[in-house]
């Protein structure tokens, strides 16, 4: 991944579990500045450690707080019953993430997530197919309603887009196996990326 960023590739990674977006955020400081992160999740990912795993699913988020490269986090669709504790939510405001509530989006639009997005700085985006509705997104192993649609997500991705050079991405948490609605999950992945 290094080798490709410092050469300019743009990046897209897919499948796995929200681990596989570790290594990635490691490789970072190969894009040649600050990074801002564009996080899509029903859920923080804030974690220090499950179960003894540092590095695990329910930690890049609060792995990427550690990266140098990275220089502030937008994150999104956060909604689920568990998706963080107290000390979870309070370290990442101190970091400086911007935590932007499924709700909220319905409520005011886009329009708020693009105010913490600096133009111009590269920006690496990371979604969990659980941050958006189950409706449009079924096939994943914690489906929670209430999340963001395709129709607020594709317009904010060209928003970012047009602003900010995005570096790379990844698609991650999706479960083919329980992808029974004419593939929908899938064609909304691929639609998102």
């Amino acid at each position: 991944m290094r080798h490709l960023w410092k050469q300019g590739t743009q990046l897209v990674v897919l499948g796995g579990d929200h681990g596989v977006t570790i290594p990635v955020l490691d490789a970072l400081d190969a894009v040649g500045g600050p990074v801002h992160i564009l996080h899509i999740d029903a859920h923080l990912d804030w974690r220090e450690e499950v179960g003894g795993v540092r590095r695990g699913y329910s930690s890049p988020l609060q792995w990427a707080s550690k990266v140098k490269a990275v220089s502030g986090m937008t994150q999104i669709g956060l909604r689920a019953i568990g998706s963080a504790r107290a000390r979870e939510v309070e370290a990442a405001r101190a970091f400086g993430s911007h935590l932007i509530g499924a709700e909220q989006i319905h409520a005011e639009g886009i329009e708020p997530v693009l105010a913490t997005i600096p133009a111009g700085r590269p920006v690496y985006l990371t979604i969990d197919a659980d941050g958006v509705d189950p409706t449009e997104m079924p096939a994943v192993m914690a489906p929670t309603p209430g999340g963001i649609y395709y129709r607020q997500l594709a317009p904010l991705l060209r928003s970012v887009a047009r602003s900010n050079r995005i570096v790379g991405m990844d698609i991650v948490e999706i479960a083919p196996s329980y992808d029974f609605t004419n593939g929908l999950t899938c064609v909304a992945a691929g639609g998102s990326s």
